[in-house]
């Protein structure tokens, strides 16, 4: 017969071989999560390991080691200090004018996004030189239009100089004007996408939209003796109708060296200031 020590000391040794079997299954369960989480570590490393050996030998430079190019000389001179984002494609019948920050910007505001385009525009650009009349196309660049008469309505162009002149040996002959700040990036505090867009063949007297690629905005060029070809598509947005021979006066002028890498492009040595846009529309 088992005395009641006895019983004791058996129940107290199956419950310390039952704490030996509990500990013992649960450092089996650690070492297995060890080799689970190791093995899914390893993996990660090895992944990790190839792409940057992919990165290193892989063709495509990355974006911050991909040159800015520079200006040709069938451009128009543009010095942006970061690379320029394109402005968003309208739906028809829209305009899509989006918001643009920065030093060199002078916010009047945003042009109505479903302008109610008149008939017919007719710009009386005044300067200091006489007065450009020009004719605006609603038709083909309705958001260009919209905007030019907009910046018009709100004196922007008021008391504002044309910052450049390009002539021969350039492909395109110009002179570049709507700097709202006097800055070769300045804008009135937006963007918007190209439209009726062409490179070459660009007719003396025609009104075209400057600024880098896809990003219109208040400056402008008035080209002027042959036809002018630019190195990437711009837009058209009007025709000189009177004055053409103000800015052929101003262009025989010449132009004074710049640090432009542009041959024949630099600032107008016949100074120009716009004194007053006036549209009026039928």
């Amino acid at each position: 017969m088992v005395s009641r020590r006895q019983r004791q000391r058996q129940l107290a040794r199956e419950k310390w071989e039952r704490q030996q079997q509990a500990r013992a299954v649960h450092r089996r369960k650690v070492r297995q999560r060890a080799i689970v989480i190791g093995a899914v570590v390893g993996v990660i490393a090895v992944i990790a390991g190839g792409y940057g050996v992919y990165l290193l030998v892989r063709d495509e430079p990355s974006e911050a080691a991909t040159p800015t190019p520079s200006p040709s000389v069938s451009a128009p001179s543009v010095a942006p200090s970061t690379t320029p984002v394109a402005a968003p494609q309208p739906k028809a019948g829209e305009c899509l004018y989006q918001a643009e920050a920065g030093a060199d910007q002078k916010e009047v505001g945003l042009p109505p996004t479903k302008p109610t385009l008149a008939a017919s525009y007719v710009a009386s650009i005044v300067t200091s030189q006489g007065t450009i009349t020009a004719t605006l196309d609603p038709k083909v660049a309705p958001c260009s239009t919209n905007s030019f008469d907009f910046l018009a309505t709100k004196n922007a162009f008021d008391k504002t100089a044309c910052t450049e002149l390009a002539s021969a040996p350039a492909k395109a002959s110009y002179l570049r004007c709507g700097s709202l700040t006097g800055t070769p990036t300045s804008g009135p505090g937006y963007i918007f996408a190209g439209e009726n867009e062409k490179s070459a063949s660009v007719p003396a007297g025609s009104l075209v939209m400057a600024g880098d690629a896809n990003r219109g905005g208040s400056q402008f060029l008035v080209t002027y003796g042959k036809a002018s070809t630019f190195d990437r598509p711009v837009t058209v947005f009007g025709k000189v109708t009177k004055g053409l021979d103000i800015v052929e006066k101003i262009a025989k002028g010449g132009v004074t060296p710049s640090t432009s890498p542009v041959a024949g492009v630099g600032s107008p040595k016949t100074a120009v200031v716009i004194q007053d846009v006036k549209i009026t529309k039928k």
